[in-house]
């Protein structure tokens, strides 16, 4: 080491006050360090890497000194608080005699009810009359002989031809067939307006008219006026119509046909 007082540098807590002249040892800091006053008179030109305060970090970072423990300060309240006073249940028990005034008769229910406490069977109280019952009469009836039919029931034909014929269809309907006495056989003609073709009756008691056209059709009208394509359709080639006891009427019967002067064989008869 130079014991050359210029060649050593010197710690001292207060710096020396030098005069013109004067000579001094370079002033040193606590760790040696020479210390440089710099003194400026305007900005200084400064050259270099420059490093943003806030720098982007990417990848994994690994902290080595960050402690396991923080200290918190402040207030701090427990998850759960204690609560005091009075406390009611949401459902508070009832006991004695409640009156409900303006509570409805009737409630509406929906969805399925189901009734538990329902007896399987129920004692039915009352007078019962049974399904048959029995009657009784002051006096027996007497049925006078000749007026009144009771049981089997015949029909006598011990003289063919001399006791009208009884015969019952499967409607149960029962009708007596008499002889009838048959008019002169007729014809008339029909065309395409409606027309009559028989007239009204009062003393008919059956009808039967033919269509003996080859190619026209005929539609009758029983007591109204005749359609072309509606009523009783009579084809040509001997298309027919019977009158009975469903379609009986004493009215006229009136005629229309495809084809002008269409021929009708007709065959009326009356008691």
């Amino acid at each position: 080491m130079s014991n050359n007082p210029f060649d050593q540098g010197i710690y001292r807590v207060t710096p020396p006050t030098l005069s013109d002249g004067d000579v001094c040892a370079l002033q040193l800091d606590v760790n040696g360090n020479l210390k440089v006053t710099f003194t400026s008179s305007g900005p200084q030109e400064v050259t270099g890497t420059f490093w943003q305060d806030v720098q982007p970090i990417s990848g994994t970072i690994s902290v080595h000194n960050f402690p396991t423990t923080f200290a918190l300060t402040g207030t701090f309240w427990q998850a759960t608080q204690p609560v005091s006073g009075t406390f009611w249940q949401a459902t508070q028990p009832v006991s004695g005699t409640v009156s409900v005034s303006n509570f409805p008769a009737t409630q509406p229910v929906s969805g399925t009810v189901a009734v538990s406490n329902f007896p399987s069977t129920l004692a039915v109280t009352g007078t019962f009359w049974p399904a048959t019952q029995p009657v009784s009469i002051a006096a027996p009836v007497v049925l006078a002989a000749g007026t009144a039919i009771i049981g089997k029931v015949g029909i006598d034909q011990t003289t063919p031809g001399t006791t009208n014929k009884v015969s019952i269809g499967t409607d149960g309907v029962t009708s007596t067939k008499i002889a009838l006495t048959a008019s002169a056989p007729a014809n008339n003609t029909a065309g395409i307006s409606s027309a009559s073709a028989v007239a009204a009756n009062a003393n008919r008691k059956g009808l039967v008219i033919v269509n003996t056209s080859l190619t026209a059709w005929v539609y009758l009208g029983l007591g109204a006026t005749a359609v072309v394509g509606s009523g009783v359709a009579l084809g040509p080639g001997g298309g027919s119509f019977t009158m009975d006891e469903y379609s009986f009427t004493t009215a006229a019967v009136n005629a229309i046909a495809s084809a002008a002067s269409t021929n009708l064989a007709i065959q009326e008869f009356t008691t």
